[in-house]
């Protein structure tokens, strides 16, 4: 038998034999995506906090933002203001609860991020999940719902071993609400 022929056999029993897993959470009232054709739809003031599941994580819009901006503290920031600078530019500032900025910056689409489909995409992640020796990867979309409420929607995939031993497939999918303060 080949090399190549017994790493695709092997890869096939792994997934035949692996505990497949997957989970889905919605914050309470959940609606769908609106679809965005152009980035003013975006324009608005949203709540920080983002809703999601009762009783599971949560997660800041200023996260998913500034995802690679070390030493922000995203419990401080209250509100986050997007404002259209042209048709390609958002300006965005993590406002504290005062109106203070604590931090700003212009993303710029096809380089920032992607529009497509009426959902922006961010650059997606590779993590290793604990407890699990394997690798994750983790890609959201963000927009607006049908009540014109901030939406997101993040998906992780992970692959690998649980206890050394048992191989483990996990799909989990999470959405969260971040409410529109005003327009």
């Amino acid at each position: 038998m080949t090399m190549k022929r017994q790493i695709a056999k092997s890869a096939y029993l792994f997934f035949l034999l692996s505990i497949i897993s997957g989970c889905h959470s919605v914050p309470p009232d959940n609606v769908d995506f609106a679809q965005i054709n152009n980035i003013k739809e975006l324009e608005g003031v949203y709540n920080n906090y983002g809703e999601g599941k009762p009783n599971t994580r949560f997660v800041y819009l200023s996260q998913l933002i500034w995802q690679k901006e070390e030493g922000l503290n995203h419990f401080l920031i209250q509100s986050v203001d997007i404002k259209m600078v042209n048709d390609k530019t958002l300006l965005i500032r993590g406002l504290a609860e005062n109106g203070s900025i604590i931090k700003e910056e212009a993303f710029i689409e096809g380089k920032d991020f992607e529009l497509a489909a009426g959902l922006i995409s961010l650059p997606g992640n590779c993590g290793f999940p604990y407890p699990i020796v394997g690798i994750s990867y983790e890609n959201s979309e963000l927009g607006i719902d049908m009540k014109n409420d901030g939406k997101c929607k993040t998906r992780t995939t992970s692959a690998g071993l649980l206890a050394l031993a048992i191989p483990l497939i996990l799909i989990e999918t999470e959405e969260f609400r971040f409410l529109r303060m005003k327009k």
